[in-house]
């Protein structure tokens, strides 16, 4: 989450210019800690959100990873 945060920094982004993120899961029993740690970043806001759980991952071992698509404000110059 810190690494999508520097994302966004980095655009001039905020966690409120999300409007998606999906969560993939190795095991649905960590949906609970998913669910309080997106909080803790996302407080108020509620973007859509979808959780899945699957059998493997990307990267080796890993047992979470998260999609997340932000939206810039358009640029009316």
């Amino acid at each position: 989450m810190d690494d999508i945060k520097l994302s966004l920094d980095k655009c001039n982004l905020t966690w409120r210019n999300v409007v998606k993120i999906t969560k993939f899961l190795t095991d649905i029993r960590e949906a609970d800690a998913m669910h309080e740690v997106v909080g803790e970043y996302f407080g108020d806001w509620k973007p859509a959100s979808t959780m899945l759980c699957v059998n493997n991952l990307s990267a080796p071992g890993s047992r979470i990873e998260i999609d997340i698509i932000a939206v810039a404000p358009a640029n009316n110059d």
